[in-house]
């Protein structure tokens, strides 16, 4: 009977795995909205690397810090990707 050999992944030198290409930063302002008592947070794209619009990530789960939901996103434009959101110095961004 045939035997299959699988490689073991971690027998790979790194020249042999092939990389990921790095992610496009979309520069992000933290949203505030208040309703009653409650607070919201979203991240807002200022510009998105595939469109050049904005977008809204969020809302951040209530009680969540934000700053735990940056990171790589897919973007709400078509066709899109991928992408980093990175937060800016430029302040929040209030509610619209």
């Amino acid at each position: 009977m045939p035997v299959l050999l699988t490689p073991n992944p971690l027998d790979a030198s790194p020249a042999d795995i092939p990389s990921r290409p790095a992610l496009s930063v979309a520069p992000v302002v933290l949203q505030t909205r208040t309703r009653g008592r409650e607070i919201f947070h979203s991240w807002v794209v200022l510009r998105c690397p595939y469109c050049t619009r904005p977008h809204q990530h969020g809302p951040v789960p209530p009680g969540a810090p934000p700053r735990a939901h940056l990171g790589s996103r897919r973007s709400h434009c078509w066709p899109g990707g991928e992408y980093c959101l990175e937060e800016t110095g430029q302040g929040g961004v209030g509610p619209h």
